[in-house]
């Protein structure tokens, strides 16, 4: 795993030293590390876009339905019309399963981040259409 700089300064405002850091991160499985990175990177993502006209796929939409997003971003940034035949892009289905979003939630949980979560699935939901709801 990358050293997550930004991360440990969001960190630091609970911990006084680079030492606790360093445990804090040892203790943790690597599900955990990314668990918390996912949920900051959305976090601090999202809420940089919100005033900024900025647009927000989700990976499940880019799995799900790639013609359409891959149309939606070309129109966002304004680079015409998007002529891809629909033997170019290749799409696979993609679902969570109730158990991954079970544990998803109990390591979101431990690690006090319920509330940045919450603005994420409200974001989606409310934006894109997206529910993480189990």
């Amino acid at each position: 795993i990358r050293d997550y700089k930004w991360i440990n300064k969001f960190i630091k405002q609970f911990n006084s030293s680079d030492k606790s850091i360093m445990a804090f991160y040892r203790n943790l499985s690597f599900y955990e590390k990314f668990i918390i990175v996912w949920i900051m990177s959305n976090y601090f993502a999202i809420k940089s876009i919100e005033n900024c006209n900025g647009l927000v796929i989700a990976y499940e939409e880019l799995m799900n339905k790639p013609q359409k997003m891959a149309s939606e971003l070309f129109d966002h940034l304004n680079l015409g019309d998007l002529n891809i035949i629909e033997n170019d892009i290749i799409s696979s289905r993609y679902d969570h399963k109730r158990e991954q979003i079970n544990f998803f939630n109990l390591i979101i949980k431990k690690h006090h981040l319920v509330n940045e979560y919450e603005y994420i699935k409200n974001y989606l939901k409310e934006n894109r259409n997206i529910s993480y709801d189990s």
